[in-house]
């Protein structure tokens, strides 16, 4: 069982917060030469970051691997978005180039190894105007030593569901190996009367983690990008504290080469 694989219950759970929202409209305010007409979200889900930008009439893109998830999306941001099924290594959009990509739950982490993160970020890359900002999320670990101290990530208050029933979830960071570059995560859901969802499951995945040195070879590898900042949600005020050893879960913003 996947909590991806119930887009209707996903989009309800993780849809961003208006707090968090503005946050990243004040990034774009701060960091983006010209205008904003348009979004691209490499994984985009069932639309959760894009529906924002949707309903202020800027134009809107999302790719997505699952075909549940693509016809969510279609569901809740109408025909005017263009959406594909696909590979984030290998995107395929049409109505580019866009101004703004944002892909800030560490989706690169679920790539296998570096040579899918290079090919993700090269691809965005040539999906990006000059000048175009890519809102990146990845998790920058550095140490020799395994944690295993289990700390909360997020955890809802229970939730209705659109189509019926309530539900919460609950992500758990269970262990971390940084030599391995990898951390655990636990995925922990509790429904009542939803359709076609169990009324409690768990599920732990492994994601990709980066040692600061490497991230920043692959951003040299890749090429055209210049490292603007780097912010942390859950930290007071966002400030950018740079690509240091143990950032943790943050953001980077990255601009496209003239």
């Amino acid at each position: 069982m996947s909590l991806y694989r119930h887009p209707e219950v996903y989009a309800t759970l993780l849809s961003p917060e208006p707090d968090v929202f503005e946050h990243v409209l004040d990034w774009i305010d701060v960091y983006l030469d010209g205008p904003l007409e348009s979004v691209m979200d490499p994984c985009c889900g069932p639309g959760t970051w894009l529906l924002p930008f949707a309903v202020r009439d800027l134009h809107v893109a999302g790719n997505d691997l699952l075909p549940q998830m693509v016809a969510e999306c279609r569901r809740r941001l109408g025909e005017a978005a263009e959406l594909t099924e696909g590979d984030m290594r290998s995107l395929a959009f049409e109505t580019g180039p866009f101004d703004v990509v944002f892909n800030l739950h560490s989706s690169i982490g679920h790539l296998p190894d570096l040579s899918g993160a290079a090919a993700h970020l090269s691809s965005v890359r040539d999906h990006l105007r000059p000048d175009g900002l890519y809102f990146l999320g990845a998790c920058v670990y550095d140490g020799a030593l395994v944690e295993e101290d289990v700390h909360v990530l997020y955890e809802s208050e229970p939730m209705y569901i659109p189509s019926g029933g309530m539900a919460a979830v609950r992500y758990e960071s269970v262990r971390r190996d940084p030599v391995r570059s990898e951390e655990t995560i636990r995925v922990q859901l509790l429904s009542r009367d939803v359709v076609e969802c169990p009324e409690s499951f768990e599920e732990e995945y492994v994601l990709k983690t980066f040692q600061r040195d490497v991230l920043r070879g692959l951003l040299e590898e890749v090429g055209g990008f210049d490292l603007l900042a780097v912010h942390a949600m859950e930290e007071d005020g966002h400030p950018d504290r740079g690509l240091q050893s143990n950032c943790g879960d943050v953001t980077l913003v990255l601009r496209k080469r003239p």
